[in-house]
């Protein structure tokens, strides 16, 4: 086996654990399922980046993110 191919087949082997990963954290659709339940709205006025509040499920989702760094 080529040197070139070990490390492309070591980049996918890499590639595949870190989106095993992301898949495995909390993921978008628990957030989806959290607001559901609570009948919680998904968005509000101004989701832009410049805006202090983006919605509920942005701000959740950059909640989640602070404490899981996947």
């Amino acid at each position: 086996m080529s040197e070139v191919y070990a490390e492309k087949l070591q980049r996918d082997k890499d590639e595949k654990a870190r989106n095993r990963e992301l898949v495995t954290a909390t993921s978008n659709a628990d957030i989806i399922r959290f607001l559901a339940r609570q009948n919680i709205s998904f968005r509000g006025r101004c989701e832009g980046d410049g805006s202090a509040n983006r919605g509920n499920f942005l701000e959740m989702a950059h909640l989640m993110a602070k404490y899981n760094p996947v």
